[in-house]
This record gives structure tokens, C-alpha cells and sequence, in this order.
């Protein structure tokens, strides 16, 4: 969990990593890790939701890639603080993660994605 100013709510930005140390980026996400992605959601959506009253529908969660640090993590923020550094270039919304390993279980072995500069 990170927040910057704990008195402003509309600051709100947390990070949730898995135990699974060998999850490095989201190119080692398969199909095998839906669950764990889902859970990720749908535990920390609960979690803002009644630790700060934000519903899942002002939440963005996305992945970077390439990432700043080499453990998988999950950004969530309020999609109206524009404080964040979730360049469209590289972050990838954590529900079209989940959606594109549904339909291709190996999607992110095989495309080509855009790096962070």
C-alpha cells in the first residue's frame, strides 16, 4: 500500500503484489494465474470499497510493462487522479489482462507490447 498524503482520500493509490516471487511482469501470466488475478480484484475492490467508500466503478487497475520493479504488482487508483504515472503506453488494465489470457492462454508470450521509455 502506498499513498503519498494519508489525509486525502482522492490520493488514494495502493499496489498489491503476490507472494509468487517468479511473477516478474505480465509476461508471465498464463492461464494457470486467473484465478490468482481475479482474486487480486475482487479482494482489493472489496477492501477500497469498505475501507474508503470507493466503488469498483471510479477504480483503475492496471499492470505497467515493462514494469519499474521486477515483482508483479497491480496498480489501483481513482481514475480521476491524474497524479499517477499510468502512461496509456505502457499500462494495461488489469480486466483486459484477465480477458486476454481467457481467449489466448499464452497472449503475453507471443505479442509484441510497447516498453516504457
Amino acid at each position: 500500500t502506498w499513498n503519498q498524503d494519508q489525509n486525502d482520500l482522492s490520493k488514494m493509490y495502493l499496489l498489491v503484489f503476490p507472494f509468487d516471487k517468479k511473477l516478474h511482469s505480465i509476461r508471465d501470466l498464463t492461464f494457470e494465474h486467473i484465478g490468482l488475478l481475479e482474486h487480486i480484484k475482487t479482494k482489493t475492490l472489496g477492501i477500497i470499497e469498505s475501507k474508503y467508500g470507493f466503488s469498483s466503478d471510479i477504480i483503475k487497475m492496471y499492470f505497467h510493462y515493462s514494469p519499474s520493479t521486477y515483482h508483479l504488482h497491480v496498480h489501483f487508483v481513482l481514475i480521476s487522479n491524474t497524479e499517477t504515472n499510468s502512461s496509456i503506453e505502457y499500462s494495461h488494465e488489469l480486466s483486459n489482462v484477465i480477458t486476454n489470457i481467457k481467449l489466448i492462454p499464452n497472449y503475453y508470450q507471443t505479442i509484441i507490447m510497447n516498453k516504457r521509455i
